[in-house]
């Protein structure tokens, strides 16, 4: 809708009014805005580029306004263009480019042609005298050249034009197409009328490595003392009712939706059109006209009018009980206070009889319960509260102070143009408790005469205190205040154990009114201070202290014209401050600046954050610029930075954080100390533009006096690390303030006539604590709007800072959601459509190897940020079905695309994350802004934010492309270039793995899978597929119909659906590809066919815990295969059953498997759709498509297993076919080798030995670090005299040395146990390497064992995870496996656990710390008031990447080796040729010195 600020905007409105306008754009002219176009707010955020530019699917962002400093050195450096990075936790997905203007957002000096502008036209008649055409070429041309030189590639713009121009655009265009005529007739330069996106576009064709911006440009200064950081502040009431009915139209868009959109009653439009416009770049700023900012709030106003309609008559409909009868007049009439700030609020204070009862409806919009006091002006006293339950609650009457009687007097006179009519005594203050988007209903009426009341506040002030210290605080926070000085001393909290120094003070700036020699004052832009002067009470108004059972006040009159009152609530650990300020006396001829000053002895190092319009915080240093060496000249103007949520600092053990009700300008001026800028009068104007003094006033009758302000700011102190979570959970309950309504009852039957609870979501659930809904909205088209917001930023909180899933279903309870349509932000397009078209730019740093912004990379940082469900709703019941979607739960490989119980909305993150929005074609539009919480895949880190230069010279580029003219450059000797940099290499996703990974694969047992077996990572061919396991201790769902699957088929990309529910997919709307029917995934948006649907088997096993009893199985594994077998030969004849569970693949004859119990699972719903239990009835047309294309791929797999078996050689029997040797040539004899093939494993035949055992020795075991694999587990099983310890039993240790060096057979091999049922867990090293040292080798193990779980580490399949748990290499990549550490007490005696009780005493003392660490967190949890705390580490169960604090040099389940020992492995090593063999002990390949490093023990890497 206007071109907005971009310092004192929230980002929810930013989004809204992008929004309008993109919409209006797309109605009207049928275009979708691909650049942005911001070239006149007061500097740049970071939301900007990132939130208002990537996310809307722009390429490009133009701007004009930088520090005058920066752009001299950028100029210098040929940097003026960028890409702007905004976002660290979206990384490179955040990427725009970024060109900055080399001047004003003008033409060149000369080319202006405005009626009365003095620029020479173009004269082209030779017969005048001043005929001018080479002349004006000339100047064209050499303009052009000296922007040429300060920037990049052979193009140029010039924007033609400026603030008042083209009010006679003809003059404009003659000249301008005199010029493009002439200056391409000269042919030096070319000239064309142009736009920004074809710029943009000509930019990107030239294939350049742009310099990276990370942070934002602000603060943004023109000249010297000329910082525009003054605008931060200005207006600030103005700023705080902006603020305000943002909150209220998010609101108000709610309960629209909850009662349904009217097309023709009132609505929520006028106040979003009044929003959308008050984002202008000089308007929420505060540097307009005193009547432009007049008309500004009176749209405000009406719209809220209208949408206060809306409110009212929703809350009346859903408060409505279905019991009781409904006509016109018996609707509820409700209420609400727009002028409660200045204690005015006709319906409370309204005196009970004994027959009325007031009735106060609190609304919350957040998505969470929320506790919080509520406070409301009353008249009289002995009042009594009741909740939603008929429960009494405590309550407490506040006296009004006389500074806020008065305030209440003059404003509601002013406003009203009358005095408010009865007499205000008090504020009732009481403990609401409402649910998520929902409301609770609270009665307040008067007490009898005996019974139970308010209780009335206790009042004192500091002198008559005994002690010279007033503790005010009933929970864990306290504050403490000197009586004699009537200040603040010290902060203490109870819980956290927080004690710090702590003032709070107010000064003010005297405004510079500017001289003759230096003209520029302070002004509605510029900040330009003239001296600081503290505003001291001088101890004359002592401290008045209001003590009650909901909280606490502290008073303080500070001057005539500044009052405080700081209050601490008994269930909260923050402290609120409330100011009123003004008039501002201006008297003594000057403005004034006044300022608050939140001062500890923290040593914050010149460091301290700021928010990105609500969003982001971004890290300031004192005194200091990332992009340029910074010349200070204004010490204080020059520090300031815009605050919209709130400023924190932190040393090493504490954070101080603020936060603000309004957009403000803040900073630390000084170590340890926060500094906000509440209000401004001045009274010279500062040259910008405006034309009048920043002098607002309000007027009663004939008298004007300055504005008054009041505003609150809250105040919190942390240990370090903890305070993201209030910032972020607290901040948005100052952005959605809870929305009271009120109405009167007659006698007691409230409660019993209506509903006194209510919630939009289903009432046992909330939305996680670090997800916000920032949009929820019924939009004309009856389409459904949601957008959600993850509000933590990566790495901010170590609880919240990680992806989140939302459960849509319980979002929307009674609606169906049918369809959902990811967006961008915007809403204007599909995110789709905008990531295919979206511009890929190349950055200085990378390669091109390294991934950028693409159309894949965004979507997949989506999946990794919003893990499911958030989506939108259905029209209220009584008017036609809604069409809207819901939520699912994440699979643990993707978020967004996977089979989950539920449809999965788009999910965008906000800031930390993306934001999008998402439109159905059913009813629905939905955008989720998630989480800033880890690096989107993808990213590339950059190390400083501009391009490096070593001068100006170096980076002067020529501009003979310009002229059409060359030369021979002159050599100069080039510097020597740093060493390349070693890069790391990212894989992207890979869907092979990823299926590998998670499901099992049926083949025909009359094909050739050779290389699928030697290859643990490939992939066997999707049409060799007859059908596919899947194994899981989760319930799966549709996430098209979110039902149990019927007749579950899976996609090529891993997804499980429904047969019919994909089907009906596949046969509805346009194809991709008429022929096949192709479509993209629904969930991933991948390619396929629905010739690539396969019947899935899925199987429910047991989810293993700490605790639990699990069996092993012993698994054995020849190194050059990767196929399992049993060690038991004999099990695997009975259990065959059980042999497919571990292995890759699956051999069948049996065809019929690919169709038979999707068949039966049709018709069974075929018959009960008969018998009429079937209540979804759409679906039967496409179980009958379904039953036809199963009826299809059983003739194709009959045909196909008749066509592969006359191929294939004959099976020896049903269950085994011979084989030719997997195993290479050089170490086995293929000719005589034959493999057993049974499910799918590769082994060597039971009767059969590999024919280099015995005396002959092989090449290779395993490659080069097999034989120091194998020795490296020896040794560390030996004693020192080369004999294997054992605890067992003499007759057993003599059977076993009987054996000895059985064969080299159990070297070529590893052993391991796997949990039985085929899940990949895998016994600990630890428990192996006990076992085996009781039994003394491999082959006397038990070939099952069981025992009690006490520890699971989670670990994920890498390549550096492969080579070090080589014995778990046939694992593909990205598999997840755990090691399990079970009880072998019940197994093993003492003596054979003895050798290694240290190491599991150890790990068990590790355990018990953790879990005395759990339990202590827990305790502090149940013992914290207002917030609960998550434990987050489970040590029993913890997941990670990293190898078990055990480490596998000291023990590997890899290789059998017997008694062998150290030196016997180097022994029978092959002797290289012309060494001398029995100097192998001294010699090792190639003659040299065998390395002690290669067969070492002690580390844990080998070379």
């Amino acid at each position: 809708m206007c071109m907005h600020d971009e310092a004192t905007p929230h980002y929810i409105d930013l989004i809204d009014q992008t929004t309008l306008g993109h919409i209006f754009i797309k109605d009207e002219f049928g275009r979708k805005p691909r650049v942005g176009w911001q070239i006149d707010p007061f500097g740049h955020s970071a939301v900007q580029a990132y939130l208002l530019g990537a996310e809307l699917g722009f390429d490009s962002l133009f701007f004009a306004r930088i520090d005058y400093q920066d752009r001299a050195k950028r100029k210098d450096e040929k940097t003026l263009e960028v890409v702007w990075q905004g976002s660290k936790s979206l990384g490179s997905s955040s990427q725009i480019f970024t060109g900055i203007f080399p001047r004003h957002y003008d033409p060149p000096d000369g080319f202006t042609f405005e009626i009365n502008d003095v620029s020479p036209p173009i004269q082209d008649d030779v017969l005048l005298f001043d005929y001018n055409v080479q002349e004006r070429v000339n100047d064209f041309v050499t303009a052009a050249i000296a922007q040429a030189n300060v920037t990049r590639t052979n193009h140029i713009m010039w924007a033609m034009g400026t603030d008042f121009r083209y009010q006679y655009a003809n003059s404009w265009f003659r000249q301008m197409d005199k010029f493009i005529h002439y200056v391409n007739l000269d042919g030096r330069v070319n000239a064309l009328y142009s736009t920004p996106s074809v710029y943009t576009d000509a930019k990107f064709a030239t294939n350049e490595l742009w310099p990276i911006k990370t942070g934002d440009f602000f603060p943004y200064a023109d000249r010297e003392n000329a910082y525009w950081t003054g605008y931060f502040t200005s207006r600030p009431a103005f700023k705080g009712y902006v603020r305000m009915m943002s909150g209220y139209y998010l609101a108000a868009r709610q309960l629209e939706l909850f009662k349904g959109r009217s097309s023709s009653g009132p609505n929520t439009d006028a106040l979003a059109d009044a929003l959308a416009i008050a984002q202008h770049h000089d308007a929420v700023s505060g540097t307009e006209r005193q009547h432009v900012a007049a008309d500004y709030a009176k749209r405000l106003s009406m719209g809220y009018a209208e949408a206060g309609e809306v409110v009212a008559s929703s809350l009346a409909l859903l408060a409505e009980s279905k019991l009781s009868p409904r006509n016109e007049n018996s609707v509820t009439k409700f209420q609400q206070c727009p002028l409660l700030n200045i204690s005015y609020c006709p319906p409370s204070e309204a005196v009970l009889s004994n027959e009325k009862s007031l009735v106060v409806v609190v609304y919350n919009p957040l998505g969470w319960k929320r506790e919080e006091v509520i406070r409301i002006p009353v008249s009289t006293g002995g009042l009594i509260v009741h909740d939603s339950g008929g429960i009494e609650i405590e309550s407490q009457l506040l006296p009004l102070s006389n500074a806020s009687l008065s305030s209440r007097n003059y404003h509601v006179k002013a406003y009203l143009g009358r005095s408010p009519t009865g007499t205000l005594k008090y504020w009732l203050a009481f403990s609401a408790s409402v649910p998520p988007l929902g409301f609770s209903t609270y009665i307040v009426s008067s007490a009898k005469q005996t019974g139970a009341s308010s209780t009335i506040s206790t009042v004192y002030t500091s002198k008559e205190s005994t002690d010279n210290i007033v503790e005010v605080g009933q929970g864990n926070l306290k504050l403490l205040y000197s009586a004699d000085e009537g200040k603040l001393t010290r902060y203490v909290n109870s819980r956290n154990l927080v004690t710090a120094f702590s003032e709070q003070s107010y000064s003010y700036y005297s405004g510079y009114n500017g001289t003759d020699k230096d003209p520029q004052a302070s002004g509605a832009y510029v900040f330009r201070p003239n001296g600081t002067f503290p505003i001291n009470s001088g101890g004359q108004v002592p401290l008045t202290i209001m003590r009650g059972l909901v909280m606490d006040e502290v008073h303080q009159q500070l001057s005539p014209w500044l009052h405080q009152i700081t209050r601490v609530y008994k269930g909260k650990e923050h402290a609120e401050v409330e100011f009123n300020i003004g008039p501002i006396p201006v008297d003594d001829g000057f403005g004034k600046e006044i300022i608050t000053q939140i001062t500890t002895a923290m040593k914050t190092n010149k460091a301290f954050y700021t928010d990105s319009n609500g969003r982001d915080f971004i890290k300031r240093i004192r005194d200091y610029r990332d992009d340029w060496d910074l010349q200070v000249n204004q010490p204080i103007a020059g520090n300031y930075y815009p605050i919209n949520l709130g400023i924190y600092v932190e040393d090493e053990s504490m954070e101080l954080s603020v936060l603000v009700d309004r957009a403000v300008g803040g900073s630390s001026l000084v170590d340890g100390q926060i500094e906000l800028m509440l209000h401004r009068r001045l009274l010279h104007d500062d040259s910008r533009g405006v034309g009048e003094a920043l002098n607002e006033e309000v007027c009663v009758l004939d008298e004007c006096r300055g504005l008054m302000v009041q505003g609150k700011f809250y105040i919190r102190i942390d240990p370090l690390g903890e305070g993201a979570r209030w910032r972020r959970t607290f901040g948005q309950e100052i952005y959605s303030p809870l929305l009271l309504a009120f109405t009167e009852q007659e006698g007691n039957n409230w409660m019993n006539t209506h509903v006194a609870t209510f919630s939009g979501i289903d009432p046992s659930y909330s939305l996680p604590n670090n997800i916000a809904v920032i949009t929820l909205q019924e939009l004309e088209s009856g389409k459904v709007l949601l957008r959600l917001a993850h509000l933590y930023e990566i790495g901010e909180d170590k609880d919240y800072s990680v992806m989140t899933s939302v459960e849509l279903k319980r979002l929307f309870p009674n609606k169906k959601i049918h369809k959902l349509t990811e967006m961008n932000l915007s809403g204007n397009q599909e995110r789709a459509e905008m990531e295919k078209k979206r511009l890929a730019w190349k950055v200085e740093g990378t390669s091109d190897s390294e991934p950028k912004i693409s159309n894949s990379e965004s979507s997949v940082a989506i999946s990794n940020y919003i893990s499911g469900p958030v989506a939108p709703t259905a029209e209220h019941s009584g008017r036609s079905s809604k069409k809207v979607n819901e939520p699912g739960k994440p699979d643990s490989k993707k978020s967004l695309a996977h089979q989950s119980n539920d449809t999965v909305p788009h999910c965008d993150t906000v800031g930390h994350g993306e934001v999008g929005s998402t439109r159905h074609n059913g009813k629905l539009s939905g955008t989720v802004v998630s989480p800033q919480n880890q690096q989107t895949p993808g990213s590339i880190n950059f190390q400083g934010s501009a391009a490096h230069s070593s001068g100006r010279k170096t980076q002067m580029v020529n501009g003979n492309h310009l002229l059409n003219f060359r030369y021979d450059p002159i050599s100069r000797p080039q510097p020597r270039a740093p060493p390349p940099r070693r890069k790391q290499k990212r894989k992207p996703y890979n869907k092979d793995l990823f299926l590998q990974a998670n499901y099992k694969f049926v083949v025909l047992d009359s094909g050739n899978y050779t290389r699928e077996s030697l290859d643990p990572d490939k992939m066997l061919q999707w049409e060799d597929i007859v059908c596919v396991k899947y194994s899981t201790p989760f319930p799966i769902q549709c996430p098209i119909c979110l039902e149990d699957p019927l007749c579950p088929q899976i996609t090529s990309c891993g997804h499980i659906f429904c047969f019919p529910c994909i089907l009906r997919y596949f046969l509805n709307g346009e194809h991709d590809n008429k022929d096949e029917c192709w479509k993209k995934c629904p969930l991933c948006f991948m390619m396929m066919s629905s010739k690539d649907l396969y019947t899935i088997y899925i199987e429910n096993v047991k989810q293993h815990c700490v605790g639990d009893t699990i069996e092993f199985m012993l698994l054995t594994r020849q190194k050059d295969s990767f196929s399992l077998s049993r060690k038991n030969k004999q099990e695997m004849d009975t259990h065959e059953e059980l042999q497919d569970s571990f292995s890759k693949f699956i051999f069948t004859s049996d065809v019929d498997l690919s169709v038979r119990k999707a068949i039966s699972d049709l018709d069974s719903w075929l018959a009960r759709a008969d018998s009429g239990l079937v209540d979804d009835l759409e679906k039967l047309p496409y179980v009958c498509a379904s039953l036809e294309q199963l009826e299809q791929r059983k003739t194709y797999w009959n045909e196909h297993g008749v066509c592969n078996g006359n191929k294939a050689c004959k099976p020896n029997d049903s269950d085994t076919r011979s084989h030719e040797s997997l195993t290479p040539a050089n170490d086995i004899n293929a000719d005589h080798e034959a493999c057993d093939f049974i499910w799918g494993t590769l082994s060597p035949s039971v009767n059969d030995e590999p024919k280099w055992m015995g005396n002959s020795t092989p090449d290779k075991l395993d490659g080069e670090g097999c034989l120091d694999q194998t020795a490296v587990v020896v040794e560390s099983l030996e004693d020192q005299d080369g004999t294997l310890s054992s605890s067992y039993d003499d007759s057993k240790s003599m059977q076993k040395h009987s054996i000895g060096f059985r064969d080299r057979k159990e070297r070529d091999s590893y052993n391991f146990y796997q949990a039985v049922d085929g899940q990949h867990i895998i016994l600990h090293p630890l428990n192996m390497k006990c076992l085996l040292h009781h039994y003394g080798s491999y082959d006397m193990l038990p070939h099952r064992i069981a025992g009690k779980i006490l520890q699971l580490e989670q670990v994920t399949q890498s390549e550096a995870i492969r080579r070090r748990y080589r014995y778990l290499s046939h694992f593909s990549l990205t598999t997840t496996f755990q090691l399990c550490e079970i009880d072998l007490s019940d197994i093993l005696p003492p003596i054979a656990l003895s050798p290694f009780m240290d190491e599991i005493k150890s790990r068990e003392k590790q355990r018990k710390h953790f879990s005395r660490k759990e339990r202590g967190e827990k305790i502090k949890a149940e013992v914290a008031a207002a917030h609960f705390v998550p434990i987050p580490f489970n040590f029993a169960q913890s997941s990670r990447d990293d190898p078990p604090s055990f480490t596998m040099d000291d023990f590997e389940a890899v290789g059998n080796a017997g008694t062998t020992s150290f030196a016997s492995i180097i022994s029978r090593a092959k002797p290289v040729e012309g060494v001398d063999g029995s100097k192998v002990n001294e010699m090792g390949k190639k003659g040299k010195k065998p390395s002690r490093v290669l067969l070492s023990t002690a580390g844990g890497r080998r070379y």
